[in-house]
């Protein structure tokens, strides 16, 4: 829930009524990511995104339900298949039951080892099931989450949790696979007589012969099972089996089904619940990603003292600077919240550097501006949001910027302006550009005051500067 909030609100922006939530989460006796969560399932508006998580409960039960009844009747009607004569060849019955299981548990094992070494092949299967789920999502679910819940449960499903999950539907299946076979064989040689034998046409009888007494090494090894000897696997041997030796080949058959197969898949099966247990206790969330970073200051209890006190923490806590896209296509300018047309100035003498989108004031400019950074394909590599010293940043502002970068998809740089002007008004210069930049840097961005009316080639020279990749916050 906490993490389909977090995609709900970078698409549409932060809600405006979560005040409470936040004063609740702030006060909580627990880490960021406790509080996080405390404030997604405070806020109003969002009462049947529980009814949607129990619903999806059920899917996910019911899922690994029909798997392991898929399991069974394939088991079934396999068995059904390799006893459809009463001739019934070892060989060709023991690849049907017991090789292909034993083929794709190999298959299985590697690509479990190739996909956690390899992030792609993780990106792709999340990918297919994020496209899958985005389209059954608002058919299943009915909250204002609907949508961003499908997704959330698809990246869910890339964790090592959901792949653990994934893992324990794919051993269920193959273990109902197993027993439905198992339970097949006895009913057909409980209820009609078969010749088990054994025969090649290019193979050496030496080579045949072998085999199945490897295969009978274990079942042998652990008493479960006849001890085929060279004789009795010569008996075997099309056209020379007698009436005493049906049971016996019909058991080995079946242990051959029971040992090589069922029993595998269930150790695997449990392994995979224990270890699904395990890393569901404790699924952590990505704090990194924007939306989270916009609430690390407001969820801090140290911001709840600055704002009842009027002081400020010796350190407030930050979260880390936008990194830029790759690819990525020009800058683009905004102006917020200017007396002046400086940003209409700054864009005109740097056309051939930035992209201008213009100012970002009133509501619907800011609507028209989200959509507008989201549509950019490749996003931007820097957002530059042109700002005036001569007004005190607030709590909304800093929200507004980094929704703004967010939909941006860019770093994010505030150029500062009309320091000039806060001087000769007689403000604290100092003092104004240290508020915002605890503004840019709650918003993971930087500040970097520039003078609006110096010559066009200086101004081009300080954008090149500030752009240059930054190893560290100055």
């Amino acid at each position: 829930m906490t993490e389909s909030l977090r995609r709900h609100e970078q698409r549409l922006g932060r809600r405006h009524d979560d005040e409470r939530a936040v004063m609740l989460a702030r006060e909580a006796d627990t880490a960021l990511e406790g509080r996080v969560a405390l404030r997604a399932r405070a806020l109003p508006g969002f009462d049947g995104v529980g009814d949607d998580l129990d619903r999806l409960f059920r899917i996910g039960r019911r899922f690994i339900l029909a798997l392991t009844l898929l399991g069974l009747l394939s088991g079934w009607f396999a068995a059904r298949a390799s006893a459809a004569d009463r001739q019934l060849d070892l060989l060709l019955a023991s690849l049907a039951l017991v090789g292909l299981p034993t083929l794709v548990l190999l298959v299985w094992l590697l690509f479990w080892i190739w996909s956690a070494r390899s992030n792609t092949a993780r990106g792709a299967l999340s990918a297919s099931v994020n496209r899958l789920l985005a389209w059954f999502g608002p058919r299943m679910f009915g909250s204002a989450l609907a949508p961003e819940l499908a997704q959330s449960t698809a990246s869910w499903l890339a964790t090592r949790s959901g792949r653990w999950w994934l893992s324990l539907g794919s051993q269920l299946l193959w273990l109902g696979f197993s027993l439905g076979a198992l339970c097949g064989l006895i009913f057909f040689f409980s209820v009609a007589q078969y010749d088990l034998s054994w025969g090649t046409t290019i193979l050496d009888d030496e080579t045949v012969k072998a085999l199945i007494q490897a295969l009978a090494w274990l079942p042998d090894l652990l008493g479960l099972g006849p001890s085929m000897t060279a004789e009795v696997v010569e008996r075997g041997r099309v056209g020379g089996l007698a009436g005493a030796d049906r049971a016996l080949w019909a058991q080995f058959l079946m242990v051959l089904v029971l040992l090589y197969v069922a029993v595998p898949r269930l150790v695997l099966a449990l392994l995979a619940w224990w270890r699904f247990r395990h890393a569901s206790s404790a699924i952590p969330l990505d704090l990194g990603l924007p939306g989270y970073l916009r609430l690390r200051a407001d969820l801090t209890p140290s911001s709840s003292e600055e704002k009842l006190l009027g002081g400020r923490p010796e350190e407030a806590p930050h979260p880390a600077l936008r990194p830029r896209p790759t690819p990525s296509s020009r800058p683009v300018l905004v102006g917020f919240e200017l007396e002046s047309d400086a940003d209409e100035q700054l864009a005109r003498q740097l056309a051939d550097q930035v992209v201008s989108l213009g100012r970002a004031d009133r509501r619907q400019e800011r609507q028209s501006l989200f959509h507008a950074l989201g549509a950019l394909r490749p996003p931007p590599s820097d957002l530059l949001v042109v700002c005036s010293l001569l007004r005190t940043p607030d709590t909304g502002g800093a929200r507004f910027l980094g929704q703004l970068a967010d939909a941006a998809r860019s770093a994010l740089i505030l150029l500062a302006i009309d320091g000039e002007k806060v001087r000769q008004r007689g403000g604290d210069l100092a003092g104004r550009l240290a508020d915002w930049e605890r503004l840019a840097a709650r918003a993971g961005g930087r500040l970097e005051a520039i003078d609006e009316t110096a010559d066009p080639a200086v101004l081009r020279a300080s954008l090149d500067e500030l752009m240059q990749p930054m190893d560290r916050r100055p």
